[in-house]
């Protein structure tokens, strides 16, 4: 059993930890999880699930250091789609530049007074707002901690707090985060998993029988 934020190990030692995963759109199941690799000098990369397996509880893929950097590097624009507000700082427009400057795209998106807590919206966000922008082509959603939950009618419930996934890629936890200071934890059986799109998981419950179901 697999679950994001957990390190990853292979030959030579670790590879990284398990930032995301990419969803099948149509059943659900996991094809690729995506591995943070490096700690100044950060790069994901795409690692098909069916490599990955558990050994003495920890999961491990069967190649090693220099196997994990030939792996594509995962870029989200081709999971989510672009926000159409946003317009990178002169000089620094993260289409332009091919994202290379998102250190200072995310200063950009979330204002000046992030310490503060008080984000502010500034010349939009650089391609990582979830949008409802229709497609020629669905293109397989990636969802990683922190990502919204939402009930049938699309509205939030909370955020994943943990995904866990087994050896074939098929969801058997999820785990619901709820409120800020005082946050609440909620188990929901996958099977009441809808659709994972966007950097959203959408549930088949309202919220109202997600309350009850969880008072």
């Amino acid at each position: 059993m697999f679950r994001i934020g957990e390190e990853v190990f292979g030959r030579d030692g670790k590879l990284g930890e398990l930032s995301r995963v990419v969803v099948d759109p149509g059943t659900h199941d996991v094809t690729y999880v995506v591995i943070r690799h490096g700690m100044l000098r950060t790069s994901e990369r795409l690692l098909p699930v069916a490599v990955l397996e558990s050994q003495d509880g920890e999961a491990y893929a069967d190649i090693t250091g220099d196997d994990f950097e030939q792996l594509q590097l995962f870029d989200l624009s081709h999971y989510r789609a672009p926000d159409p507000d946003y317009t990178g700082p002169p000089g620094f427009d993260a289409t332009a530049a091919g994202g290379a400057n998102t250190q200072l795209d995310a200063y950009v998106a979330l204002g000046p007074l992030t310490t503060m807590g008080a984000a502010a919206r500034v010349m939009g966000f650089p391609g990582g707002e979830a949008s409802t922008i229709s497609r020629d082509a669905p293109l397989p959603p990636a969802v990683a901690e922190g990502d919204d939950v939402l009930d049938c009618d699309g509205e939030k419930l909370g955020e994943i707090e943990t995904l866990e996934l087994d050896e074939d890629g098929h969801p058997v936890r999820l785990v619901v985060r709820r409120g800020f200071l005082f946050s609440t934890e909620t188990d929901v059986p996958p099977a009441l998993i809808g659709s994972v799109r966007d950097g959203a998981v959408t549930l088949l419950e309202s919220k109202a029988s997600f309350q009850d179901r969880t008072a």
